[in-house]
């Protein structure tokens, strides 16, 4: 058991996996027990599918630097980023990559980055060949007393050298298991943390909550600097203030009114969820306590039906998209057909959302 402290573990994550895995090697030889139900022993083996975790702690296990210019770990070195001037980060817009080749926003310069989409999605890098990249990877554990800290300047790059190398922080201890390769799943994401992830960033755009929401003057000088969005651009005032215009999916304090009414007095059934009318604050526009589950509900099933009648259809219909995507792979039971169609409606939604909303989501 690893009770947690007030600091994670990080990347030395793997000194306290130690005992795990080398009872998961034992175990994948096997060990002999016994059965009570037929008084006999018998050799019982056993092996590891996946780990389950959110983003940061993926990068913590796997060993791979999720916080650079190359942050997904499935595309590796060939994902497509961008850094914002204004709101300092990285942004990743190369979803049109998944589209069938004849898609029409793949030749959609307007819309999206300003450029047409000619490349094929980058296929799954194979266990053997991320060994074949970590095989350079020396494992130091713990921080060097002697290194001096350095903090990262406006320009700097991420990885110098080999990209290879820089990509990777570790080999994980994983790997040590003979067959953690040939996994074709090693490590996935919790379908929670994403949509409380996803929940936050739409409806604290919505409501325009300062510091929460991604609609902000920075979003705005970045679009403005990509020459998209034009009728998004702020437009300075003659006091060096800047205005922004109205987006599509903007509400007014009345709209804001009825769509926290529809929440604070909603009635589900017991034990459906928590008493999410507590956490409405009519005067400040705003909520308060929003756990993991409440945003699972309200994501999939509240959010839509309060949005109905505020936003206009090219707002609403990607919203309940994506609200119908989270509870397709939230379900229980799920269908082989629509697993398969699952990526790809991910892809679809996420360009419908660039198209009918706004890119600054991305």
């Amino acid at each position: 058991m690893i009770i947690d402290g007030p600091r994670a573990p990080g990347n030395d994550i793997d000194v306290y996996l130690r005992p795990f895995v080398d009872e998961l090697k034992e175990l994948w030889i096997g060990v002999s027990t016994y059965d009570a139900s037929n008084n006999h022993m018998f050799q019982m083996r056993a092996s590891l599918l996946w780990t389950i975790s959110d983003f940061p702690a993926l990068g913590n296990l796997s060993g791979y630097g999720v916080k650079t210019r190359y942050a997904c770990p499935c595309c590796l070195t060939k994902t497509k980023f961008r850094r914002l001037k204004n709101g300092q980060k990285y942004c990743f817009m190369s979803h049109r990559r998944w589209l069938p080749h004849g898609h029409k926003f793949r030749k959609d310069k307007v819309t999206f980055d300003g450029l047409a989409e000619l490349e094929v999605a980058p296929k799954r890098v194979s266990g053997i060949e991320i060994l074949k990249q970590m095989k350079n990877i020396r494992n130091k554990f713990g921080k060097d007393p002697l290194a001096k800290s350095r903090k990262r300047k406006w320009g700097d790059a991420d990885d110098v050298g080999n990209v290879l190398e820089n990509i990777w922080n570790k080999r994980s201890i994983f790997f040590e298991l003979e067959y953690w390769k040939d996994n074709m799943m090693r490590h996935n994401l919790d379908t929670m943390h994403i949509e409380k992830n996803v929940f936050d960033n739409i409806f604290w755009t919505l409501l325009n909550v300062d510091g929460k929401g991604k609609d902000n003057l920075k979003s705005r000088l970045d679009l403005q600097e990509m020459r998209i969005r034009k009728a998004l651009h702020p437009k300075k005032k003659a006091n060096g203030k800047y205005y922004l215009p109205p987006t599509c999916f903007t509400l007014s304090n009345k709209q804001k009114d009825i769509l926290l009414q529809v929440l604070r007095y909603v009635k589900v059934p017991d034990g459906y969820s928590s008493n999410i009318s507590n956490c409405v604050d009519l005067k400040q526009h705003t909520m308060h306590g929003l756990k993991s589950h409440d945003c699972h509900v309200l994501m999939q099933q509240l959010l839509p039906i309060a949005l109905r009648n505020l936003v206009p259809v090219n707002v609403l219909k990607p919203l309940i998209e994506l609200s119908n995507f989270f509870r397709g792979i939230s379900s229980t039971v799920m269908k082989i057909g629509e697993l398969e169609k699952a990526p790809r409606s991910s892809c679809n939604n996420s360009l419908s959302f660039g198209v009918n909303i706004s890119s600054i989501f991305f």
